[in-house]
């Protein structure tokens, strides 16, 4: 008897007295059935008459046997039940020879268990950890591929034979490359043929990741590349095997986390009303399509943003394509058409292009150079900027009376002398300021603070201001979208937002020089 660490230590002790059988070599005894002890399990400490034990991995012969023995039929007797066999179902004659085989294998996984089976299904060893990394250490796969008598070779063709019956069960389709990146331990919750093409995967991986330890192959494996270059088909792959990352696997299925379309916006308003206008129009924005990011003021850099956003995540070159690791995300900037202290300026188109081309530039730096034309070119969309007119968000969408009006319902405080007359005045004024570089831009808290004489008696809050306004907004788009008044600024930005988003499909796979991205 082989004994390794984890065995029940009555079961040495049985083996060592000679009270330990195998049943498969012994000759068929029916059981006696005269009571219910006859067949109830045997106590922990192995001291009854007799008792059958297995190994979990004798239970995969579980597969050919159930398509040898075909259909059955269950006959009810009283509360007892009985398997009838018809007779066109009997085993048929190769059906011993085929099991033999399966016997052998579940030998060699048990050989195999105490070393490989705790890797490949993430469990914990329960005999102690240490006693585990000491067996580990002293565990020779040379020795034990001269004690089970097999060679390398055939070890390796068991194991593309049992990923070939796992990839004729298994129900889960395309997203076992997804399973099989998940916890191990979480395997267990499956059922039916998903567990059993599973458990057939471990059994294959424990064989795979012993031949490797023969060969000192890396761990843990290379995924195997054709001589066409391409990894072999889903269901052959073996179960750590990785084509790619987990951000990969999602995208081959249609899914992300990432957006489609990430808006920068410049202030606490934009950032409360746009998502408003979504709903608007009937989108509701889910953080896998559309995300809002509020950079707070054009004198925030927002050229790592964006190299984080866009970048394209690659994965296997093949030359003429490459692989996505993770799906294009595009960006788009709304801003107020001002310029900040820094030399960052969004007054005129040229300005914004300017801007655009650096982000460009900072994006594409980790980017093979054969890609950049593509990812550059206008089709591609891969960063937009845009802004409401020639003035900030508050000014190009509201009058000075409407902002007057939202100011003070907003802000429930003593007015200054003057009242609302002095405010309007304040407001006239900013809105004729002049968008140059180096000089304030037109600011409804600047009017605010002013009012006050540079000490008002509450901070202005941007969000609350924000929600007394929504309903003038909202009445505005509405008129729009019935042809009754000109799209306010917000609205055409929106649109355009849905659409670079919906140009983006999830399942965007690779990218292939002088091509659009598909």
């Amino acid at each position: 008897m082989r004994v390794t660490p984890g065995l029940p230590a009555a079961l040495v002790i049985a083996a060592r007295v000679g009270r330990l059988t195998d049943p498969g070599r012994a000759p068929f005894r029916p059981w006696a059935r005269r009571s219910p002890d006859d067949v109830n399990p045997a106590p922990q400490d192995l001291s009854s008459r007799s008792c059958f034990l297995y190994a979990p991995h004798q239970m995969l012969a579980l597969v050919p046997l159930r398509s040898a023995l075909g259909r059955q039929a269950l006959v009810a007797k009283g509360r007892e039940f009985a398997s009838i066999l018809s007779p066109e179902d009997e085993v048929d004659a190769s059906a011993p020879a085929a099991m033999s085989t399966w016997r052998q294998l579940a030998v060699c996984l048990h050989a195999l268990d105490p070393r490989y089976w705790y890797p490949v299904s993430g469990k914990i060893p329960t005999f102690g950890l240490q006693e585990f990394a000491q067996f580990v250490q002293s565990f020779d796969p040379s020795e034990t591929l001269e004690w089970l008598g097999l060679t390398a070779d055939q070890l390796r063709s068991q194991t593309e034979y049992l990923r070939r019956i796992a990839g004729l069960i298994d129900v889960l389709g395309d997203f076992y490359d997804l399973v099989r990146q998940a916890d191990p331990r979480r395997w267990e919750s499956l059922s039916g043929p998903a567990l059993i093409a599973m458990d057939l995967r471990r059994a294959s991986e424990a064989i795979d990741t012993f031949v490797d330890d023969l060969h000192h192959a890396p761990d843990p494996p290379v995924l195997r590349i054709s001589s066409e270059g391409f990894p072999p088909r889903l269901e052959e792959q073996r179960l750590r095997e990785r084509n790619g990352s987990l951000d990969g696997s999602l995208l081959r299925l249609g899914l992300s986390p990432r957006p489609s379309l990430l808006i920068a916006v410049e202030g606490q308003t934009e950032e409360r009303m746009i998502p408003r206008v979504f709903e608007f129009l009937g989108h509701r924005l889910r953080p896998e399509w559309i995300e809002i990011e509020c950079f707070h003021g054009v004198a925030h850099e927002l050229t790592l943003l964006a190299k984080y956003v866009t970048r394209p995540f690659l994965g296997r070159d093949y030359s003429r394509f490459v692989e996505l690791d993770r799906p294009i995300t595009r960006f788009l900037v709304l801003v107020d058409a001002e310029a900040a202290s820094k030399g960052r300026s969004y007054i005129t188109a040229a300005d914004r292009e300017k801007q655009r081309q650096t982000m460009l530039k900072q994006m594409l730096a980790e980017v093979p150079v054969r890609f950049h034309r593509d990812l550059r070119s206008s089709s591609a969309k891969l960063i937009t900027i845009r802004t409401w007119n020639s003035k900030p968000f508050e000014f190009a969408h509201f009058t000075d009376s409407e902002l007057a009006d939202g100011i003070m319902s907003s802000h429930v405080v003593a007015w200054p002398p003057g009242g609302r007359l002095a405010l309007l005045a304040l407001l006239r004024r900013e809105r004729r300021r002049k968008a140059v570089p180096g000089a304030p831009s037109p600011n409804v808290e600047t009017a605010w603070k002013d009012w006050y004489g540079g000490s008002p008696p509450a901070e202005f809050s941007k969000p609350d201001f924000a929600d007394a306004m929504w309903p003038v907004l909202e009445n505005k788009i509405q008129n729009a979208t019935e042809g009754r008044a000109t799209v306010p600024p917000v609205l055409r930005n929106v649109r355009l937002a849905i659409r670079l988003a919906f140009e983006l499909p999830r399942g965007s796979l690779g990218l292939q020089p002088s091509r659009r991205i598909r």
